[in-house]
């Protein structure tokens, strides 16, 4: 499956989005035939705009409710077989064996930048972390603030479901192979007689340490949050475009092979100069004329991205 060219490729779509030809993509989205769209949670807004953006119609909304696993999984035939437009983080390792396994065939193309963001209470006086700092907070080899010029109290932190794209950037930007100790977890009443842990929801209190996206953020902020520079360098959209900002989640809009047209005139759409203006305005980071400039992906998504943009 991996590196094989199959059915349509995005690549020729994806070759009107260039500099010489990006203002004669133009096509006509009609409401009825706008793609089936699944989203990663934090950019579920952005999809639902999307297709009001384009189809000119403020009701419409076509749009699938989920996570970034849910997401990647409506691309195999058997879960859906319509096809569906998928605008997601880079899924799990998990995620993609699962494809993998009932033989999928997909691509991906990037289409922006957005940022993995670390959250405290507006009152905790730490403003910036390291990734080392990080990564011993998560691993239980630092437990108060104190260690990394707070106040004397233990570090509360939180962390995202299993195979959420949140997740998934976390462990391998931070963690790097680390087992993650101690983290807050709630028990949640399932059914009669069965209870189950899922990870709690994030408090804003000044002891508490979760993460996000900064697109989430921007579009809902909160002034009981702060958000904890990196490096020393504070997450925007700004210090991503600029590769600055060291925790970056690729935006991937993905699809089924062979692409239904519809979504690939729309995947082309994003990669445009008035597509990426309109992307920035959904709080993400744009990409540079490079990057617009790569093909689509196809296997081992989050490696691959990892390793073209390290």
């Amino acid at each position: 499956m991996r590196g094989r060219k199959m059915g349509w490729s995005l690549a020729l779509v994806l070759g009107l989005s260039g500099c010489g030809s990006q203002q004669a993509l133009q096509p006509d989205w009609v409401l009825d035939r706008f793609p089936v769209m699944a989203a990663s949670f934090p950019l579920q807004t952005m999809a639902q705009q999307l297709q009001q953006t384009l189809t000119q119609n403020s009701d419409s909304s076509n749009s699938v409710a989920g996570s970034t696993a849910a997401a990647w999984r409506l691309l195999n035939p058997l879960v859906s077989r319509e096809p569906v437009l998928v605008l997601a983080y880079p899924p799990s390792d998990q995620t993609e064996e699962d494809l993998a396994y009932f033989n999928t065939e997909w691509e991906a193309s990037q289409i922006a930048w957005d940022g993995l963001v670390l959250l405290s209470g507006a009152q905790n006086p730490v403003d910036s972390l390291s990734l080392q700092q990080l990564q011993q907070i998560y691993s239980g080899q630092i437990r108060n603030w104190s260690e990394v010029g707070g106040a004397d109290e233990p570090i509360r932190f939180y962390v995202q479901d299993q195979d959420s794209g949140l997740q998934t950037a976390f462990e391998s930007q931070v963690m790097d192979g680390l087992a993650m100790e101690g983290e807050q977890q709630d028990w949640v009443f399932e059914r009669a007689g069965v209870v189950r842990q899922q990870p709690a929801s994030f408090s804003p209190s000044s002891d508490a340490l979760g993460f996000s996206s900064l697109s989430r953020c921007l579009t809902h902020p909160d002034p009981a949050v702060k958000m904890i520079a990196i490096e020393g360098v504070r997450p925007s959209i700004q210090t991503l475009s600029e590769g600055r900002y060291p925790l970056r989640l690729a935006v991937l809009a993905a699809a089924r092979l062979p692409v239904d047209e519809p979504i690939a005139q729309t995947i082309a759409w994003l990669r445009t100069e008035q597509g990426q203006q309109w992307l920035r305005s959904q709080s993400l980071a744009p990409l540079s004329e490079q990057q617009l400039s790569q093909p689509p992906i196809q296997g081992n998504t989050r490696k691959r991205i990892e390793e073209e943009h390290s």
